[in-house]
């Protein structure tokens, strides 16, 4: 099972053995709006605008800034899913989530 992520024709996605990044937020919903609305609707449906894609990038680099004992793992995690978020940003696209 996966959290299927589209901008246009643009796929990534957060498998279940990565869904622990969402759960490192630890419910903080204003510090990390975002990352909770997608931790919320994880096995759902969600659309994030470009808007809130920013502010996904700035959410994942802030819990990657917090979290001095991370691993190579999870930084990659953070910059792969920080440059698929930056797609929509810069094309101005809405990105399209489904999950399993």
């Amino acid at each position: 099972m996966a959290f299927d992520m589209y901008i246009g024709n643009q796929h990534d996605s957060i498998d279940v053995q990565e869904e622990y990044i969402l759960s490192m937020i630890d419910g903080d919903e204003k510090e990390y709006p975002q990352l909770n609305k997608m931790h919320l609707n994880f096995y759902g449906n969600v659309v994030f605008s470009s808007l809130e894609a920013s502010e996904l990038i700035f959410e994942l680099l802030k819990l990657n800034s917090l979290n001095i004992y991370s691993n190579a793992q999870f930084k990659l995690l953070i910059l792969r899913l920080s440059s698929f978020f930056s797609i929509a940003v810069r094309k101005n696209q809405e990105i399209i989530c489904a999950g399993d």
